[in-house]
């Protein structure tokens, strides 16, 4: 510290003006003031609320408030936080867009009608190129309660007027595909057509994303029609089954839990919501596996309800229902001419419907099923010697022995009689022996036999 050269440092140091002098230091006032900016401007570009934005402010201050003068000073509540957004912040960025679309000289403008309870709206955007690309800002927000093509016209005007905006540069207007924006006789756009007659309709609809989604969307919707399955169709047939019953969801995860996978819902596809088509899709394609095993092993839904044979019967008793049947003798005394006229399309629908039905089978198939038909226990011709010989001559068995055949039908008929007679149930352990007298006889014979050469045994 005694060194020469050290103590003429200290001299000159002590001689000479420091930087943070010459500096003019900002008040305490501007400090809280560019604080309380910076908060707004945070909670306006990630979308906050004004009420939130006083909560966090608050939150700031107490956490700050002993170690900082400023923070202590912070009070930006909800009613200061909107001035400082709509009066400070919204005119500059709003100067600083239209600065950028003048120097870019082209644009397009695009608005839409937007309801806040009572109150109606009308957001203007335009679009340019910047030097970074496209860009698309927000400009303008205008309320007005009209909705004729006239009072949207003027708005836009004044939109444009406002921001010194040239309409010889707008190139486009996006908005709605409705009648009052681009009907052909009278519009909005026939409005702008006859201001800026450059502007074409078939290139407004091309820069439209809005209708450029809607074009597409009608393309595939006919093109879908060329398709042999319905998919909409399906997807909200497979939806509706398992929303409207919690024991198929039950069914279903079971098959998930069998495979080891976490079980996912399916998404709805409304019809008016276009876009949700291809997410409900996707949807079912993950888990198409089990969705389609667990379909296959559903029970059959209808039971045999004998359908043609009632249809036949029907037919053949002219009987089209009790609330039917007293309307048309309520016209015989007035028409008899009209109430024969019903009748005869009545019994032609009848028909129709069992041609239809029989179609589904050609000469031999519906034979053979008709004649295995009568094998079932519902039948009234259930276990008939002719209607079994019948099926034998049918399915023309090489080398059958129908002597043979004869027998085991005796057979099966006693124990099938036996069986109505003493009403025992096919899952009784003792069913052979209480339906065959000569069974139970042998068991009985049997018996002590078997336990004498037990007992010797031990």
């Amino acid at each position: 510290m005694n060194h020469v050269a050290h103590q003429t440092s200290m001299k000159t140091f002590e001689k000479s003006t420091l930087i943070k002098t010459l500096a003019v230091l900002a008040s305490e006032s501007d400090q809280i003031s560019a604080a309380e900016g910076m908060i707004v401007y945070h909670e306006v570009k990630h979308g906050y609320s004004y009420i939130s934005q006083a909560c966090g402010t608050n939150l700031i201050k107490s956490l700050f408030e002993s170690s900082s003068s400023v923070a202590k000073s912070l009070s930006c509540g909800k009613t200061k936080s909107r001035a400082i957004a709509c009066n400070i912040f919204g005119p500059y960025f709003t100067k600083k867009v239209i600065d950028q679309v003048l120097e870019a000289q082209f644009y397009s403008l695009s608005y839409d009608a937007s309801n806040k309870g009572n109150c109606k709206t009308y957001p203007f955007t335009v679009q340019f190129f910047s030097d970074v690309g496209v860009k698309r800002v927000l400009i303008q927000f205008i309320e007005d309660p009209h909705e004729t093509a006239e009072d949207i016209f003027k708005n836009a005007c004044r939109v444009i007027n406002d921001f010194q905006l040239k309409i010889e540069h707008l190139t486009s207007v996006s908005a709605n595909n409705t009648n009052v924006n681009f009907g052909e006789h009278h519009s909005v756009f026939r409005l702008f057509k006859n201001e800026a007659p450059h502007i074409v309709q078939g290139i407004l609809k091309r820069l439209s994303y809005i209708e450029f989604i809607k074009f597409k969307l009608k393309i595939f919707k006919h093109a879908h029609e060329a398709l042999p399955i319905d998919i909409e169709s399906v997807l909200c047939k497979i939806y509706s089954h398992f929303s409207r019953s919690t024991k198929r969801i039950e069914e279903l995860k079971a098959y998930y839990e069998f495979v080891q996978s976490e079980y996912t819902t399916l998404l709805q596809h409304i019809l008016t919501r276009c876009l949700s088509l291809l997410r409900s899709i996707e949807r079912l394609l993950e888990k198409y596996e089990l969705i389609k095993l667990y379909f296959l092993n559903q029970p059959a839904t209808m039971k045999n309800q004998q359908l043609l044979k009632k249809l036949q019967q029907r037919l053949r008793d002219k009987y089209f229902g009790n609330r039917t049947h007293d309307i048309l003798r309520q016209l015989q005394e007035a028409d008899a001419n009209k109430a024969e006229e019903f009748k005869r399309s009545f019994e032609s629908f009848i028909e129709t419907v069992i041609e239809y039905i029989k179609s589904y089978y050609d000469d031999n198939t519906r034979k053979f099923y008709e004649k295995l038909s009568f094998f079932s226990y519902q039948s009234l011709e259930f276990l008939a010697l002719e209607r079994l010989m019948d099926v034998a001559d049918l399915v023309k068995v090489n080398d059958l022995n129908k002597d043979e055949l004869y027998s085991e039908y005796c057979e099966l008929r006693v124990l099938y009689d036996n069986l109505i007679k003493t009403n025992v149930k096919l899952n009784d352990d003792n069913f052979f022996l209480q339906v065959d007298p000569l069974a139970a006889k042998e068991s009985v014979t049997v018996a002590p036999r078997t336990t004498a050469a037990a007992a010797s045994t031990n």
